[in-house]
């Protein structure tokens, strides 16, 4: 059960924010869209490790890794969106 929630809400997070971010140029701002989108798989990766060292519920174990990997899946679209070249 927890797989399947995980891999909903990472599958519904591309989804959601593909849809959400269509109306945004993620090529003519490269630099910050690759910075946020490792800023918030920074976030992602502290909170899956976070998780690790508690004594969480089962309910509050999986919502927090389906945050992660909802975060983590919106990374990977974030990134390869703005696939352009990097200016300086």
């Amino acid at each position: 059960l927890t797989f399947l929630t995980r891999d909903g809400a990472g599958m519904l997070s591309t989804l959601l924010f593909s849809r959400l971010a269509r109306p945004f140029s993620l090529k003519s701002d490269v630099k910050r869209w690759r910075f946020a989108a490792d800023l918030l798989c920074n976030i992602a990766l502290f909170t899956e490790f976070a998780c690790c060292n508690r004594s969480l519920s089962l309910f509050k174990l999986t919502l927090a890794l389906s945050l992660t990997n909802a975060m983590k899946a919106i990374c990977g679209i974030m990134a390869s969106a703005a696939s352009g070249p990097i200016d300086y």
